[in-house]
């Protein structure tokens, strides 16, 4: 493919040297990204394993606060929401809203696909 995009350049009137550059740059590219590849996996690995650890510590301290003070998971749900709205509901799209999880009977903001508690996948509507 890249063949005939290189010839392509010739037929242009791009130079030999010109060409010959191009080239070298391209390849010293795509070999900087197979050298790079491994590094981003490594560091999504990382940024996975750090946020399934803030998921669950997340979890946890909603469990013991509501446990401690008598709360329900409704009441995280208007918190989170007058968050949101005192925030500008900075990344909020029309339609979304609290769900209930079918599986953990906790809620979830419609926007996540996942529930953020047991990972129930939510069903999305069409609109």
């Amino acid at each position: 493919m890249l063949g005939g995009l290189f010839s392509g350049l010739g037929l242009l009137g791009l130079g030999a040297s010109a060409y010959q550059d191009l080239q070298g740059e391209i390849e010293l590219s795509a070999s900087q990204r197979s050298h790079q590849l491994p590094n981003y996996q490594h560091r999504l690995r990382q940024i996975e394993t750090e946020l399934d650890r803030l998921c669950v510590l997340n979890q946890a301290l909603w469990e013991l606060i509501r446990e401690r003070l008598n709360l329900r998971d409704e009441d995280l749900a208007r918190f989170v929401e007058a968050i949101e709205e005192r925030q500008g509901a900075s990344g909020r799209k029309r339609g979304d809203r609290p769900l209930r999880c079918p599986s953990c009977s906790r809620v979830s903001n419609s926007r996540y696909q996942r529930c953020l508690y047991c990972g129930q996948e939510f069903e999305r509507p069409l609109f």
